[in-house]
């Protein structure tokens, strides 16, 4: 099946990498963010076009209800069959569950009601979609899952380093990871035998990154925070494998696509039982979930894996294979291709009240 991709940004590498694989792009001139929503409405003609023609029309994300529903009848003009497919990213209650106005409770009813069928990464978030009226098809799939290191590298030598992977945004509440690592570093101060001090890695950008600054040089972890920025894909393997552990004081996820790069490397993960972490570090070896706002019980839990580690309970390895077990990515392809097949028949609509 050819594959074509409307998009914004020309400058992408990632879609240089799909141009190089033989995915057929139309780019829009203007970037994400671009005032009066150019980008958006640039694409729009070419995109009723592609939609008239494709047999699968495959959203990464919603457009404005009414725009939905252009697409949704323009497209069932074509003769044969078709499927509209949509892949959440984020969390449905987070997106729409908010929503109080009758009106607006009403337009995303129908621009979900445009789709034939919703991928979403877990059975809770199957549930929301039903909450905020979704009545089709619902199929729980994870994302498409990295490859497994074939050999994964050893936890780095020297300092115990905790890293964080992801956007610097409130939703990650990373002032509790700093208080966090503060109360950890406090108690290396008190061991004997002067180890080396913990670090902690924040890596990614975001809006927060000034203020968790602040914050570190308050708490007086300034010197053993490094905040690393936006790095590039190619360096995402070397900073994960660069790092002990990952932690995660997240209010609110999705599925957490950077959670599945860093068990795919052999670290664990420390998170909130928020999102699907539950479901992504449901065995020992990938980690484990503490309660929301409970940093006392983050850092017993922190602790606790940390001394997994060093006694030769817990390796890279064991990791990996946690991983592979949860996450195969050739099941999961196989998956994913069946579905956008139109010989294979959609999943069949679950009841009402059914989780999905």
């Amino acid at each position: 099946m050819p594959v074509e991709l409307l998009a914004w940004d020309r400058r992408s590498k990632l879609l240089k990498a799909m141009r190089d694989a033989g995915v057929r792009l139309y780019c829009s001139p203007w970037r994400w963010g671009c005032r009066w929503a150019l980008p958006d409405w640039w694409l729009v003609p070419p995109g009723l076009w592609k939609c008239r023609n494709a047999p699968v029309v495959l959203f990464g994300k919603t457009l404005r209800p009414a725009i939905h529903t252009l697409i949704h009848r323009f497209g069932k003009r074509r003769r044969g069959p078709q499927r509209f497919v949509y892949v959440t990213p984020y969390r449905p209650a987070e997106m729409w569950g908010a929503l109080t106005g009758v009106a607006a409770k009403r337009e995303v009813k129908v621009m979900l009601g445009t789709f034939d069928l919703i991928l979403t990464q877990n059975s809770e978030f199957a549930g929301e979609l039903r909450a905020v009226g979704y009545e089709g098809p619902i199929e729980v799939l994870p994302y498409l899952p990295p490859a497994a290191a074939a050999a994964p590298a050893p936890y780095p030598e020297g300092a115990l380093t905790i890293g964080f992977l992801g956007r610097l945004e409130p939703q990650k509440n990373l002032p509790a990871l700093l208080n966090i690592f503060a109360r950890l570093s406090q108690q290396a101060a008190g061991e004997g035998g002067r180890p080396p001090p913990p670090r902690l890695r924040l890596i990614g950008e975001g809006s927060q990154k000034a203020a968790l600054m602040a914050l570190a040089r308050k708490l007086g972890i300034e010197q053993a925070v490094e905040f690393c920025g936006a790095i590039p894909r190619e360096r995402v393997r070397e900073a994960v494998q660069s790092c002990h552990v990952f932690g995660f004081t997240s209010h609110t996820e999705g599925q957490c696509l950077a959670a599945l790069e860093i068990l795919a490397e052999g670290r664990p993960i420390i998170a909130t039982a928020v999102g699907a972490f539950s479901d992504v570090l449901s065995e020992p070896a990938t980690g484990t979930v503490v309660p929301s706002g409970d940093e006392p019980a983050f850092l017993e839990a922190l602790s606790e894996l940390l001394r997994r580690q060093k006694n030769g309970r817990l390796s890279p390895a064991e990791t990996v294979q946690a991983y592979q077990r949860k996450f195969n990515r050739e099941a999961v392809v196989r998956k994913y291709v069946e579905l956008l097949t139109l010989e294979t028949p959609a999943p069949e609509t679950p009841p009402r009240n059914a989780p999905g």
